[in-house]
């Protein structure tokens, strides 16, 4: 089993070899890889800058809300939502 392995990974790492050190195509796959890598890191930050945020507003939003909680009337009530300047209510 290790000796199986171990050549199938030596056959592999020759594979990768020749395909990405061939004379010809080498050169133009081995910048492929890189632009890929480069799309896949951005693509990666780009997620993890729009999940801080998305945590940010989230927290954000829970402490505006235990604020309220807080500073609701004993009398048990809910507060009712404040009302935008010029609507009514039906």
């Amino acid at each position: 089993m290790n000796s199986t392995m171990s050549w199938l990974c030596g056959f592999a790492a020759g594979a990768a070899a020749v395909y990405f050190l061939d004379p010809v195509r080498g050169q133009a796959r081995r910048a492929l890889v890189r632009d890929k890598a480069a799309s896949w890191a951005d693509q990666a930050q780009e997620y993890a800058d729009k999940t801080a945020r998305d945590l940010s507003h989230r927290a954000a939003g829970l402490m505006h809300e235990t604020r309220q909680a807080i500073a609701a009337p004993a009398s048990g009530e809910p507060q009712r939502p404040a009302q935008p300047a010029g609507s009514r209510v039906i």
